[in-house]
């Protein structure tokens, strides 16, 4: 699975790239010029695309998720507005906090795939603050979803790639949730101490133990020949598998683990 690293990593940079190569008063003045129609929404301040959510199952998978709710007058305030195209996709939603513009999210669409950018006024951000891949089956379900936030902080390219897998078998749902965050050096002595302190508390399968077991070797090999080999370019991948019920969600596993990009890029 940590193979898969490097063509995720290029998916994001992709879509990164063009967007920064967009004038974003421009990509907003198109969205509106192309709508036909709005709509608004208040609450859910704390979710990133209000009701018209691209992950559908947010408000299991998220502890308080709100999304909040559909409003036509908006002499209050509002905190979402939508902006429909004449086939009635969704091309645009503007954030509103305190009844101020925060940030806008653009959605590219070709077949089954939609990229989705957030504009942002924030030099400090380079104008892009988040971007998503999101892809669907034939049948329209989403069947993955990769986000990357803040991809311009520092200089050494994305830190930090979250990717959710949706699979669909008779009448189950089972959801992969990846976190891919790249580690440095100094952040391998606390990993070690998380996964020790972890395994002392941990009261669940056996398999989880296990988990930390490889978890706590790999830091102290890593920690232990750090003089031989390039510690920064280490990745971790921590992974959880659930299956989604009517009401809730049921753990099934996780997994972490921790690899060299350079090993992966000799291996592929």
């Amino acid at each position: 699975m940590e193979y898969r690293i490097l063509e995720i990593i290029k998916e994001i940079e992709e879509i990164n790239n063009r967007a920064l190569k967009r004038d974003r008063k421009k990509v907003y003045q198109e969205m509106v010029d192309k709508s036909v129609r709005v709509e608004y929404s208040k609450g859910g301040e704390m979710s990133t695309f209000g009701v018209y959510d691209i992950e559908p199952f947010s408000e299991k998978l998220i502890i308080n998720y709100r999304k909040g709710r559909k409003i036509k007058d908006v002499s209050k305030g509002f905190s979402f507005k939508y902006y429909f195209d004449e086939n009635d996709n969704l091309i645009m939603w503007e954030k509103w906090l305190d009844n101020k513009f925060y940030n806008i999210r653009v959605v590219n669409q070709h077949d089954n795939i939609k990229e989705i950018v957030c504009y942002t006024d924030e030099v400090y951000y380079k104008y892009v603050y988040e971007v998503y891949k999101c892809e669907y089956d034939d049948k329209q379900r989403i069947i993955r979803v990769l986000e990357c936030g803040a991809l311009n902080l520092g200089n050494d390219g994305v830190r930090v790639i979250e990717e959710l897998l949706f699979e669909y078998i008779d009448d189950h749902i089972y959801v992969t949730k990846n976190r891919y965050s790249k580690v440095s050096s100094r952040e391998i002595p606390y990993l070690l101490e998380a996964a020790k302190l972890k395994k002392e508390k941990c009261n669940k399968k056996e398999l989880s133990k296990l988990v930390l077991d490889k978890m706590i070797t790999k830091c102290e090999s890593i920690i232990n020949r750090t003089e031989q080999e390039d510690v920064n370019n280490y990745w971790e991948l921590y992974s959880e598998e659930f299956e989604l019920k009517e009401k809730n969600i049921e753990f099934i596993e996780e997994k972490s683990l921790l690899f060299n990009l350079n090993n992966v890029e000799k291996l592929m």
